[in-house]
C-alpha cells in the first residue's frame, strides 16, 4: 500500500500502467495536509495497493475531516465503511460507457477493445445495464487543465515556496524553507520540462495578468457540471484510464 498525489494523473496513470488499482478521491475526502501542494484547487491524494479490497481499506483509514488544517475540505464530511460497500451484486447498476474517451488519436486499438468488452462483460454476465454516453465536452479537459496547473502551479509551489498565500491552512514552513533553498540554489537542476512550464506561466501572466487561469477555472465548473449530469442518469462511467499500452524505457545509446 503506498499513497500518491493525483493533480492531473499522477495515482491513476502508474497505477495502471504497473497493473495495481490507483484511486483519485473526491476533491478533499482525504487531507491534503502536509503534502507539497501544486495546485490548490487540483491537489488530490490517495490511496495506491495491489486490489481494490487493499485500496478502500486503505481509503477507510486516511479519509477523514482534518479539524480544518486543509481547507480543501468540507466540514461535514462522512466516511461510509467502503470495504463492507465492495460486497453483494451489481444487477441493474448503470455503466455509462464514455465515447469520447475511445478512439483519440493518441489511442491503441487493443486498448479501447478491452476496456468496452471488459465494461460489457458486466452487463452480460453480472447484469448491470451497459450504455455508451456522451460527454462533448470531455474532449475540452485537457486544454482546461492545461492554465490551471501551469499558471496557478507556478504562482503556489515556486513563488509561494511551496503553498502560496491566502489560504487559512497548516503552512509547513520546513518545507517552504526547503523549497526556497533548492530554487535559490539550484534551479539548474530543474527539469526541462519543469522549466518550459515556468516559462509558459511567466509568460501567460507577466502579458495576460492570468486572465486565462480564471477562464479555465470557469470552464472547469462547466466540464464538472456535464459530468455531474450524465453521473444523474449512471452510476459509473467508464473509459480507459490511458489510451495506450506503457513504453518501455528507451535504452540508453550516448554515453
Amino acid at each position: 500500500m503506498a499513497t500518491g498525489g493525483d493533480q492531473g494523473g499522477s495515482i491513476r496513470i502508474p497505477a495502471a500502467a504497473c497493473g495495481i488499482v490507483g484511486l483519485k478521491p473526491t476533491y478533499g475526502l482525504v487531507p491534503y495536509t502536509g503534502i507539497m501542494p501544486i495546485e490548490f484547487t487540483l491537489d488530490h491524494t490517495g490511496p495506491m495497493a495491489r486490489t481494490v479490497h487493499d485500496t478502500a481499506l486503505m481509503l477507510e483509514a486516511i479519509a477523514g475531516y482534518d479539524e480544518g488544517l486543509d481547507p480543501r475540505q468540507p466540514r461535514d464530511l462522512k466516511i461510509p465503511e467502503y470495504t463492507a460497500l465492495l460486497t453483494g451484486k451489481i444487477e441493474n447498476l448503470k455503466i455509462g460507457i464514455l465515447k469520447k474517451g475511445f478512439g483519440l488519436e493518441s489511442s491503441e486499438a487493443d486498448v479501447d477493445k478491452m476496456v468496452r468488452e471488459a465494461a460489457e462483460q458486466l452487463g452480460s454476465k453480472c447484469g448491470a445495464v451497459v450504455e455508451e454516453v456522451s460527454i462533448p465536452m470531455h474532449s475540452d479537459g485537457l486544454t482546461i487543465f492545461g492554465p490551471i496547473l501551469q499558471i496557478g502551479g507556478d504562482r503556489m509551489m515556486f513563488e509561494g515556496a511551496g503553498f502560496g498565500t491566502s489560504a487559512n491552512m497548516y503552512y509547513d514552513t520546513t518545507l517552504q524553507e526547503a523549497v526556497t533553498r533548492g530554487l535559490k540554489c539550484h534551479s539548474n537542476d530543474l527539469s526541462k520540462s519543469c522549466i518550459f512550464v515556468r516559462l509558459i506561466a511567466k509568460y501567460l501572466h507577466e502579458d495576460y495578468n492570468s486572465i486565462f487561469y480564471g477562464k479555465a477555472q470557469n470552464l472547469g465548473r462547466a466540464l464538472c457540471k456535464a459530468y455531474d449530469e450524465a453521473l444523474q442518469k449512471y452510476d459509473v462511467l467508464i473509459l480507459p484510464t490511458i489510451p495506450r499500452k506503457h513504453q518501455s524505457s528507451p535504452k540508453k545509446t550516448l554515453p
